[in-house]
């Protein structure tokens, strides 16, 4: 879907307003469906890790919330992809439901665990690095306390 210029700025602030809804520590309602609370994860500095891989994360991982804004309704997915080659994909889709816009950002990076902790370090354009506690039960993985339904 192609964005006027000042569409994909509105998009990118519903990103931010995201990010910032995910680290809340409370949620006052405007939920509707898959608000999750608690911290997201720890912004590092980049840089590498080891070469541990944890085979049960191979694959590919969404979570999807819908939420009410004060003029419409939003859609947000978030995919991680998880490569076996020690590649990651996150992708976020965001939709406004009201007026069928939205917006799509790719990121990519290499990425490793340490027990039960994966980081993701991002290459360019994008920059550092992301830690978060992980556990996989049945096909959901909690990620820094967000639910993944595996895809």
């Amino acid at each position: 879907m192609r964005l006027l210029p000042s569409t994909r700025s509105a998009a990118l602030r519903i990103l931010a307003l995201l990010a910032i809804a995910a680290g809340a520590a409370s949620c006052d309602g405007d939920a509707i469906l898959g608000i999750q609370t608690g911290t997201p994860g720890s912004v590092g500095g980049g840089g590498g890790g080891s070469s541990n891989l944890a085979p049960e994360l191979v694959g590919r991982w969404r979570h999807t919330e819908i939420f009410n804004t004060p003029n419409s309704i939003q859609s947000s997915q978030t995919v991680w992809e998880f490569r076996s080659d020690g590649i990651a994909v996150r992708t976020i889709t965001v939709v406004d439901l009201t007026t069928g816009v939205g917006d799509v950002i790719t990121s990519t990076g290499s990425w490793s665990t340490n027990g039960l902790v994966v980081t993701i370090s991002f290459f360019p354009p994008d920059f550092g690095s992301v830690s978060f506690d992980f556990r996989i039960v049945g096909g959901v993985l909690t990620l820094g306390g967000i639910p993944f339904q595996r895809t």
